[in-house]
């Protein structure tokens, strides 16, 4: 492929990703803000690229620390362990950040999951600080073999935990059922947790994880990724009484355009080809496409 066609090929999935994706931290603050004006809870990630390194990305993490300054509580900061080289010296530092932007309780940091190969160097980042900072969550996938063990762990650190399919597969077992691997993960945090985010789009899968919740008492709310179809899920909700909350990535963004997922669910191309049109409006109010 040649330079024309891969920066056109960029700047298209770039932009098309502009409907889920803030581009700039004024981007994020305006949609954090519109989704609290509609009772709804935000999580904000800094979403790099290779280009970016450990500072950057802990200089890009305090700007969104600052921005959940004058949101509610119920609003916090997801990391990425593995874009940060899993250096807990700047982990601390955005820790102590995220310490000083509330009274009482210092507001949530979560680590967010990635492969298989990095949970055991993400718990051991969060066993070295959570002495010092009770306020941590992690997430753990449903589609892996480790994810009970996983689960029972973070449910007696105290930690809050969001569940989701995962992206990553198991190696020693890659065609796991994620639906039922989901559902066992939220099993061994009922009536242990001290509160569960169900983060799917999975209409059917979330309503029966958040009713297991429910009925074990575990404190529990629905978590969606801003961009996609969300009113049936919204609806789902709130027929349940559950918060609900858009996860809001900063920066950039390419996830649910990899071909593979698209392989996996043609819907994939659906939502391109929307988010498309979305974020061809946006861009032409700012820059214009690359010639090819």
């Amino acid at each position: 492929m040649s330079k024309g066609l891969r920066d056109a090929a960029h700047w298209l999935t770039s932009h098309a990703a502009k409907a889920y994706c803030a581009s700039t931290i004024e981007d994020a603050r305006r949609l954090c803000f519109a989704l609290r004006d509609q009772g709804f809870g935000s999580t904000v990630c800094f979403w790099n690229d290779d280009r970016d390194t450990v500072e950057g990305i802990t200089r890009s993490c305090l700007e969104l620390i600052e921005l959940l300054r004058n949101l509610d509580s119920h609003s916090y900061l997801s990391v990425k362990l593995p874009a940060m080289r899993f250096d807990r010296s700047a982990v601390s530092v955005i820790l102590r950040a995220s310490s000083r932007i509330s009274s009482g309780l210092p507001r949530l940091t979560h680590f967010d999951s990635h492969g298989p190969e990095d949970a055991d160097r993400m718990f051991a980042v969060i066993e070295s600080v959570r002495i010092e900072n009770r306020n941590l969550g992690c997430t753990i996938p449903g589609r892996w073999l480790r994810s009970i063990e996983d689960a029972r762990l973070a449910a007696d650190w105290g930690l809050r935990v969001r569940v989701v399919k995962g992206q990553w597969p198991d190696p020693l077992q890659s065609d796991m059922d994620m639906r039922q691997g989901f559902l066992r993960v939220v099993d061994a945090l009922c009536g242990r947790a001290s509160c569960v985010a169900v983060a799917s789009h999975d209409i059917p899968l979330a309503r029966e994880a958040l009713q297991r919740l429910l009925k074990a008492g575990t404190p529990c709310e629905l978590e969606l990724l801003h961009g996609l179809p969300r009113r049936s899920a919204v609806k789902m909700g709130q027929s349940l009484n559950v918060p609900i909350r858009f996860y809001v990535p900063q920066g950039k963004a390419w996830l649910p355009y990899l071909l593979k997922q698209a392989k996996k669910n043609p819907r994939v191309l659906g939502w391109f080809a929307r988010d498309l049109v979305v974020g061809y409006a946006l861009a032409l109010r700012r820059d214009s496409p690359p010639s090819l």
